[in-house]
Protein backbone atom coordinates (compact mmCIF):
# COMPACT_ATOMS: atom_id res chain seq x y z
CA UNK A 1 0.00 0.00 0.00
CA UNK A 2 1.47 3.32 -1.14
CA UNK A 3 1.86 6.14 1.40
CA UNK A 4 -0.54 8.96 0.48
CA UNK A 5 1.05 12.10 -0.96
CA UNK A 6 -1.79 14.17 0.42
CA UNK A 7 -1.49 16.21 3.60
CA UNK A 8 -5.20 15.78 4.42
CA UNK A 9 -5.62 14.20 7.83
CA UNK A 10 -8.63 12.12 6.78
CA UNK A 11 -6.64 10.44 4.00
CA UNK A 12 -3.66 9.74 6.25
CA UNK A 13 -5.93 8.28 8.95
CA UNK A 14 -7.77 6.09 6.42
CA UNK A 15 -4.43 4.83 5.07
CA UNK A 16 -3.16 4.14 8.59
CA UNK A 17 -6.28 2.40 9.81
CA UNK A 18 -6.38 0.11 6.76
CA UNK A 19 -2.69 -0.77 7.04
CA UNK A 20 -2.82 -1.39 10.79
CA UNK A 21 -5.97 -3.50 10.55
CA UNK A 22 -4.27 -5.65 7.90
CA UNK A 23 -1.37 -6.05 10.35
CA UNK A 24 -3.74 -7.25 13.09
CA UNK A 25 -3.91 -4.02 15.10
CA UNK A 26 -7.63 -4.04 15.91
CA UNK A 27 -7.66 -0.73 17.79
CA UNK A 28 -6.07 1.16 14.89
CA UNK A 29 -8.28 4.25 14.71
CA UNK A 30 -8.20 4.78 18.46
CA UNK A 31 -4.41 4.44 18.54
CA UNK A 32 -4.06 7.06 15.80
CA UNK A 33 -6.37 9.33 17.81
CA UNK A 34 -4.22 8.83 20.92
CA UNK A 35 -1.11 9.56 18.87
CA UNK A 36 -2.67 12.84 17.69
CA UNK A 37 -3.43 13.74 21.32
CA UNK A 38 0.11 13.02 22.50
CA UNK A 39 2.34 14.06 19.61
CA UNK A 40 0.33 16.56 17.58
CA UNK A 41 -1.61 17.99 20.54
CA UNK A 42 -4.97 17.73 18.85
CA UNK A 43 -7.43 14.86 19.13
CA UNK A 44 -10.45 16.72 17.78
CA UNK A 45 -8.91 16.69 14.31
CA UNK A 46 -10.24 13.20 13.70
CA UNK A 47 -13.83 14.22 14.40
CA UNK A 48 -13.84 17.52 12.55
CA UNK A 49 -16.15 17.82 9.55
CA UNK A 50 -13.73 20.16 7.81
CA UNK A 51 -10.72 18.83 5.92
CA UNK A 52 -7.70 19.40 8.10
CA UNK A 53 -4.44 19.88 6.26
CA UNK A 54 -1.42 18.65 8.18
CA UNK A 55 2.02 20.14 8.13
CA UNK A 56 4.70 17.93 6.58
CA UNK A 57 6.09 17.34 10.08
CA UNK A 58 2.69 16.27 11.45
CA UNK A 59 2.20 13.89 8.53
CA UNK A 60 5.67 12.42 9.08
CA UNK A 61 4.89 11.82 12.78
CA UNK A 62 1.74 9.87 11.89
CA UNK A 63 3.40 7.91 9.06
CA UNK A 64 6.35 7.00 11.30
CA UNK A 65 3.90 5.80 13.96
CA UNK A 66 2.03 3.68 11.41
CA UNK A 67 5.24 2.13 10.10
CA UNK A 68 6.47 1.27 13.58
CA UNK A 69 3.11 0.07 14.87
CA UNK A 70 2.43 -2.22 11.88
CA UNK A 71 5.46 -4.27 13.03
CA UNK A 72 3.70 -4.65 16.41
CA UNK A 73 6.10 -2.37 18.24
CA UNK A 74 4.28 -1.55 21.49
CA UNK A 75 2.19 1.60 21.36
CA UNK A 76 3.72 2.83 24.62
CA UNK A 77 7.27 2.59 23.22
CA UNK A 78 6.31 4.66 20.23
CA UNK A 79 4.61 7.46 22.16
CA UNK A 80 7.21 7.17 24.94
CA UNK A 81 4.56 7.05 27.64
CA UNK A 82 2.71 4.40 29.60
CA UNK A 83 -0.32 5.14 31.79
CA UNK A 84 0.04 3.90 35.34
CA UNK A 85 -3.44 4.67 36.64
CA UNK A 86 -4.11 1.12 37.82
CA UNK A 87 -1.07 0.90 40.11
CA UNK A 88 -1.72 1.68 43.73
CA UNK A 89 0.72 3.60 45.91
CA UNK A 90 1.30 0.49 48.04
CA UNK A 91 2.70 -1.28 44.98
CA UNK A 92 5.32 1.41 44.55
Amino acid sequence: MQTPKSLHLSEIVEYGVNLLLKSGITNAKKEIQWLCEKKINNSQLLYSKQKKTLTVNEKNIIIEFINRRKTHEPFQYIIEEAPLTSISKSTL
